[in-house]
């Protein structure tokens, strides 16, 4: 067993001997992708060991949305297994080269005799991650709902600034993952971000961000 699974969340409070037989129930099973690489989201649930994937969708004329980040020891697929959602519902994206433990849903999730009693944690475990993974959905719809570029980038970055504790942080996302995050064009998001830093309300360099007060006084006035 990897042991870097012992720090997912999924198997928050669980003992290593606990987490060998849920592998070998749901029939885990490694995998690497390689930068840029892509799988079929539907019916896929998994454990991110290292690097980083985005829960991308398509619309019809081929304009990619970025829904989630994922990172690792996070699970990933969760919703979608739960659901039976069709498998191209959404697709992962590498965003570097990553390492995942790959589950059977349905093993993973129904329970099996000799893991029943680990499953009530697991099941504590999952409706705590749809919790957090519902309210990260709720800040990405306050974002979107404001009306200019400005205010969804002011929005955004203040809420960054409040989880990090601090005027100073960085963000995951690259500039076209921030763009399809927010459901704006890359290059009104990158202009939009240097008027912002010509006029003094942040400082950047490429992931990391200073906001200055008149930003964080003014958020929701612009």
């Amino acid at each position: 067993m990897d042991e870097r699974l012992l720090g997912s969340p999924v198997f928050r409070d669980f003992a290593s001997e606990e987490v060998v037989r849920f592998l070998e129930c749901a029939e885990a099973r490694s995998v690497r992708m390689e930068k840029g690489g892509q799988m079929s989201g539907g019916q896929t649930l998994g454990v991110l060991l290292s690097g980083s994937l985005c829960m991308t969708r398509y619309d019809a004329f081929g304009n990619r949305f970025l829904l989630e980040n994922i990172e690792a020891g996070e699970v990933f697929g969760l919703a979608a297994a739960l659901t039976g959602a069709p498998a191209g519902e959404f697709c992962l994206l590498a965003c570097s080269a990553c390492e995942l433990v790959l589950l059977d849903p349905g093993k993973f999730l129904g329970g099996c005799d000799c893991c029943c009693l680990s499953h009530r944690k697991l099941y504590f475990n999952l409706m705590r991650m749809l919790a957090e993974k519902n309210l990260c959905m709720i800040r990405k719809q306050y974002h979107m709902a404001q009306r200019t570029l400005r205010r969804k980038l002011a929005s955004f970055l203040s809420e960054q600034s409040g989880l990090a504790h601090s005027r100073r942080f960085s963000v995951r996302m690259d500039r076209q993952e921030l763009a399809d995050y927010l459901g704006v064009d890359r290059s009104a998001l990158c202009a939009e971000l240097s008027r912002m830093k010509k006029e003094g309300l942040l400082d950047y360099h490429r992931h990391d961000f200073c906001l200055k007060d008149t930003l964080l006084e003014d958020t929701f006035e612009i």
